[in-house]
């Protein structure tokens, strides 16, 4: 029997399980990764926000503060995740992806 997922794996998630143009992970894996990233980013643009608020720190500094704490744990995420994660925190958010991360992050 066929399972039908509806869940969109956007382009700059899936360049982290590519080479070559080709995945090197399973749909399957893929996709979980993908559900865990996306449910982090939703975490951690609420997190920064607050951050943001209590500490009067900008912008910039948070999203770094942010990713250098789930580069500490890196049995959450992989560093390209990471980077992912805090991208799309920032996108969430509307705010500037720092320079610091502008090369890493697709």
């Amino acid at each position: 029997m066929y399972e039908f997922n509806q869940i969109e794996v956007p382009p700059a998630f899936m360049a982290i399980y590519c080479r070559h143009g080709r995945p090197f992970e399973s749909q399957a894996t893929i996709e979980t990764r993908y559900e865990a990233c996306e449910d982090l980013a939703q975490q951690v643009s609420i997190f920064c926000q607050t951050l943001e608020f209590k500490e009067d720190i900008p912008q910039d500094q948070v999203l770094l503060r942010c990713h250098a704490g789930l580069l500490a744990s890196p049995d959450t995420v992989s560093e390209p995740e990471s980077c992912w994660v805090v991208a799309r925190a920032a996108e969430l958010l509307e705010w500037p992806l720092p320079e610091a991360l502008q090369g890493e992050a697709r």
